[in-house]
């Protein structure tokens, strides 16, 4: 069996991103990958949560995470 997963490089809009992973869920896609780094303008978390409320059956995988952009002080401050 073929498995077929979406890619982001954070170049699209939010909206562009969660209605690409409506639609790859429609045809099938079995996975939605999301990177991060200093280049992306949304984090890799916050936009797959927004996938998780768009979708139901797709995997939600992070791609790669930038352990010098992100670190415990990011966190403290949202």
């Amino acid at each position: 069996m073929r498995r077929i997963g979406l890619f982001f490089l954070g170049e699209e809009t939010t909206a562009e991103m969660v209605s690409d992973v409506i639609l790859a869920e429609k045809v099938g896609f079995e996975s939605v990958w999301m990177l991060e780094s200093r280049f992306v303008k949304e984090d890799a978390f916050t936009m797959l949560g927004a996938f998780a409320c768009a979708t139901s059956r797709m995997k939600l995988t992070m791609s790669v995470i930038n352990p010098y952009t992100r670190n415990p002080a990011l966190q403290l401050s949202h």
